[in-house]
């Protein structure tokens, strides 16, 4: 019969080959702050981690206590630009300020303990975009017996990986109201009752943020679809003739413009083909007024201007 005994040695090389597993997840908003935060097992004493960063693991460097003493990266924009954000958030975590979306990636630690041994650790950083607001639109509702059938779609105004849950607020026996959660997915189809008003809520999610819209649908009334119907032949009785007319109005100024650049441009001809020819005004006046004129001896402009042609 073989007795094993106890032996901490050997539960902590089983606790270290357990943390030397997969990535641990850390998740992260752009802006933001991430800690990357050790695992220590109870009696650890650590030396000294070095941090590494990357599928190539590139040195970011070394910790010691609250003291992170940073390798010289000048040679990598990537990493170098990440140093300056790096700070301790206590003995035992890094914490990655001012979060942007090149930093997602692999962290490592190589942990040395004061006995000698030494500890691997890892974390996947993922950092997300803030989720905008999304907006709830009816895309189709069909009359029912008592009320009428809907068709929500909840939308975000960019391409992005959230998911997308429904809720309906129910009222409770103590006059308060709980959001209880009836779908996922982008649309929800609902029976609506013509006496019934609920309020159903989409919630817009990603690992570090969500965001939230909510409508309470109701059927359209016979008077709602009339003046729809209305409004679909209304709009164009009155649209139309007034595009018609408009249309007509600028044909006439346009050949009314056509007109007069003929005739000036068939002067310009007649002058350029005669240079012997020369023009002067023309007054032409009313009859009484031409007596009032000579009465007075004078001459002065009246009525309209023309052109007369006059050779030596």
């Amino acid at each position: 019969m073989v007795v094993l005994a106890w032996n901490p040695l050997l539960l902590l090389s089983i606790l270290i080959g357990h943390l030397q597993a997969a990535p641990r997840e850390v998740n992260g908003i752009v802006g933001g702050s991430a800690l990357l935060s050790l695992l220590v097992s109870h009696g650890w004493q650590l030396k000294q981690v070095r941090w590494k960063a990357g599928p190539g693991k590139t040195l970011l460097g070394d910790s010691n206590g609250r003291s992170f003493v940073p390798f010289n990266l000048t040679y990598n924009s990537k990493y170098s630009g990440m140093i300056a954000r790096i700070v301790m958030g206590n003995e035992t975590a890094l914490m990655l300020t001012n979060l942007k979306m090149e930093d997602t990636g692999i962290f490592k630690a190589e942990i040395t303990l004061s006995n000698g041994d030494s500890v691997e650790q890892e974390f996947q950083l993922h950092v997300y975009d803030s989720v905008p607001v999304p907006f709830i639109e009816i895309e189709s509702f069909v009359d029912t017996s008592d009320g009428c059938n809907i068709t929500l779609a909840c939308q975000v105004p960019s391409e992005q990986n959230v998911s997308f849950t429904w809720a309906v607020v129910m009222p409770r026996d103590n006059a308060s109201e709980a959001a209880e959660h009836i779908a996922n997915g982008t649309k929800l189809q609902l029976s609506v009752s013509t006496y019934l008003d609920q309020e159903y809520i989409c919630f817009v999610r990603n690992p570090v943020d969500h965001k939230q819209a909510s409508i309470s649908p109701v059927c359209p009334t016979d008077e709602l679809l009339a003046s729809r119907v209305i409004g679909y032949f209304l709009i164009p009785a009155v649209l139309i003739p007034l595009a018609i007319l408009g249309l007509c109005i600028y044909l006439q100024m346009w050949k009314k413009k056509k007109r007069k650049d003929e005739a000036l441009s068939k002067v310009e001809l007649v002058k350029s083909s005669h240079p012997t020819i020369q023009y002067t005004e023309v007054m032409l006046c009313a009859p009484e007024e031409n007596e009032q004129i000579l009465e007075r001896g004078e001459l002065r402009p009246i009525c309209s201007r023309l052109q007369k042609e006059r050779t030596h």
